[in-house]
């Protein structure tokens, strides 16, 4: 979503869009058109493209869309869930209504079991949250410094350090190596 992007180089404004691009050339763009920088996104997007035929609007991610999604993953893997698990997905989808976050909900019913109580089936409000929640159960399963060491390496992938160098510096790293022998094996 480009309203979440920072505001820096002025990236809302869209001034990095193409213009004359070929017709065989799409790309998507999603905003949230029910907030006024996604509105103001969209206005500057079909200024610069300039040509109403090659915007679509799409229906916002509905509830019964997301249900959908969900049934048909569930059917699909074999798996049902309680009552009470399925409505703690659905708590949260009026906050967070897009298809990620519900990809993320369905990832994370695979650590639910139909025993769990009521009570300690707690769901997160938002994409954050919810990737807060899956750091947390690998801090669980594994080293929480191991865990920490990897998203610091993967924080430099996003910065735009090199596999090479990604490579470099994972192999010597001495207290990474010490915490993981033999768990970890590059290739």
């Amino acid at each position: 979503h480009i309203e979440h992007m920072p505001l820096l180089h002025g990236s809302t404004s869209m001034q990095w869009l193409p213009t004359g691009m070929s017709s065989k050339i799409k790309f998507v763009l999603a905003v949230t058109t029910d907030i006024k920088c996604g509105q103001k996104i969209l206005e500057n997007a079909q200024q610069i493209v300039n040509d109403p035929g090659r915007i679509y609007k799409l229906d916002a991610f509905s509830r019964v869309s997301a249900s959908e999604m969900v049934l048909s993953r569930l059917r699909t893997h074999g798996k049902a869930l309680r009552t009470h698990q399925y409505e703690a997905i659905f708590s949260s989808f009026p906050q967070c209504q897009t298809p990620l976050f519900i990809e993320l909900s369905l990832a994370l019913t695979n650590h639910w079991h139909s025993y769990d109580p009521e009570d300690e089936v707690e769901f997160p409000t938002n994409v954050k949250d919810l990737c807060n929640k899956f750091f947390d159960l690998l801090e669980y399963k594994l080293n929480p410094l191991v865990v920490n060491v990897v998203i610091c390496y993967l924080s430099a992938t996003k910065q735009g350090i090199t596999e090479f160098d990604l490579q470099n510096l994972v192999l010597n790293d001495q207290k990474l190596s010490q915490m993981s022998r033999g768990s970890i094996i590059l290739d």
